[in-house]
């Protein structure tokens, strides 16, 4: 497989996770293994957190996206997934909290990722 179809699932798969965890309420804030570049809440224009979001992602080999709960600050930690890009695409989740909160965020992304598997 190219590296543009890769890139494709790995931006699908982790496109979901966002959408899937500001619907479970959750405030998203990627972090590139340097420091936290962007956080996405509930409350905020959904298309555009997302596209905000998008448009951080990939930019290094590697990097985490943290979930706290979004009702009051700093946010109670729900979890974290761990991506690792350029591989096969769908194995983009390399790492996540274990978890019943994290298993219902991750499950869309979980049955993309078993699709292009």
């Amino acid at each position: 497989m190219n590296i543009e179809n890769i890139a494709r699932i790995e931006r699908s798969i982790v496109k979901t996770i966002i959408q899937d965890a500001l619907d479970f309420g959750c405030v998203v804030t990627h972090h590139n293994g340097e420091e936290a570049t962007i956080t996405a809440r509930p409350s905020d224009d959904r298309e555009k957190a997302v596209s905000d979001m998008m448009d951080e992602v990939r930019q290094c080999d590697e990097e985490r996206l943290i979930f706290t709960d979004a009702n009051g600050w700093p946010g109670r930690r729900i979890g974290f997934v761990f991506l690792v890009y350029g591989n096969d695409g769908y194995d983009v989740i390399c790492d996540h909290t274990d978890s019943e909160e994290m298993d219902q965020i991750l499950a869309g992304a979980n049955e993309l990722a078993s699709k292009y598997e």
